[in-house]
């Protein structure tokens, strides 16, 4: 329970800062972003990894692996890939 916690931090962080980027930075509408929906969205951030846990413990700690560097990199790279295409995306004003 004590690594979905940690996972729920990291998805809260990751969350504020990704909308921060995009409502703040990017669209310059801070006003849009405190909106009651945003700390709704962000409550599920925090739920949902510990959710999780409790209904699939027993299958997470039986199929349980040690993280390596090589997976921690791909899921970097992987998220870095897909913040910037959507950055782009809006920047550029490209309709999908």
């Amino acid at each position: 329970m004590k690594g979905a916690w940690i996972i729920a931090i990291i998805f809260l962080l990751l969350g504020m800062g990704m909308d921060y980027v995009f409502f703040v930075l990017i669209r310059n509408v801070k006003e849009d972003l405190y909106q009651p929906t945003t700390f709704y969205g962000y409550a599920f951030l925090v739920a949902w990894p510990i959710i999780l846990a409790y209904l699939f413990g027993g299958k997470i700690k039986s199929r349980k692996k040690t993280a390596t560097k090589r997976g921690v990199i791909r899921a970097i790279v992987s998220g870095l890939i897909c913040l910037t295409a959507l950055t782009l995306i809006i920047i550029l004003g490209l309709e999908i």
